[in-house]
């Protein structure tokens, strides 16, 4: 079960830069983008997350590393 507390504190402990940017804004509009969808996936989670990614960053060259990255760091972390 999505427990958005959790989650919320777990994203905000996200410490990674990419790129000169802080991910966790991107983070949790993707996140509650998958709730608004009803769609809490791993898959529709970084589908979403990677769009976000390339729209802020133009020129990024993997950005498929930093979502999976960054879901190894919330995936379990997100559920109650």
């Amino acid at each position: 079960m999505f427990d958005p507390v959790k989650c919320g504190k777990c994203i905000g402990n996200v410490a990674m830069d990419i790129q000169g940017h802080d991910p966790r804004s991107w983070i949790k509009s993707a996140m509650w983008q998958c709730v608004s969808d009803g769609k809490i996936t791993g898959g529709h989670f970084k589908k979403i997350l990677e769009r976000k990614i390339k729209k802020e960053i133009k020129d990024i060259s993997d950005p498929e590393k930093y979502v999976t990255d960054i879901w190894s760091k919330v995936s379990k972390k997100c559920s109650g």
